[in-house]
């Protein structure tokens, strides 16, 4: 889920906790630890390096794991900041803005783009929910009906949904 605040982003992930060799990898450039085989979003290891764009440093509350990224590869213990509640399945990144009004502006266009499109690529990714201004809406993946395409490709149906309206769109 992204909740988008006035100075950061807050992106929250209920994927697996990370591990030593995770944080390696999102602090290393082109260097991952997943595989193609295991099926996970993120094996070339340069995605996460497109936050630099909006901020310096990154942090990362995963696990045991509390860290920044300062110069893009350079990881940063920091303390847990006990306001932000987070379960031991999750795991946050904060997104700092450099400039926070240009960011918000960008970001805010971007995520209220965001479609069902985005979940016929992101096999693992059954929902995504979207904060901005307080007003919530989720984007589902939903299999109404398994479409073979062709005998080599097969089709899920996705629904956007608006959970302030309780509208479907």
């Amino acid at each position: 889920s992204f909740t988008l605040h006035e100075k950061n982003l807050y992106v929250w992930h209920n994927g697996s906790p990370f591990t030593p060799s995770n944080v390696e990898s999102i602090c290393s450039i082109f260097l991952s630890d997943k595989s193609i085989v295991e099926g996970h979003i993120g094996k070339f290891g340069a995605g996460f390096k497109t936050v630099f764009a909006y901020t310096d440093a990154p942090e990362i509350y995963s696990g045991d794991y509390t860290f920044r990224i300062n110069n893009l590869v350079s990881p940063e213990y920091i303390f847990k900041d006990e306001s932000v509640k987070i379960s031991p399945t999750e795991t946050l990144f904060i997104l700092p803005f450099r400039n926070p009004e240009t960011a918000k502006k960008d970001i805010s266009r971007k995520l209220s783009q965001l479609s069902t499109q985005a979940l016929m690529f992101l096999k693992h990714i059954e929902k995504i929910t979207i904060t901005i201004n307080g007003i919530s809406r989720e984007i589902l993946r939903t299999v109404k009906e398994d479409v073979e395409i062709s005998k080599y490709s097969r089709f899920e149906l996705c629904l956007q949904k608006t959970l302030h309206h309780q509208n479907i769109i």
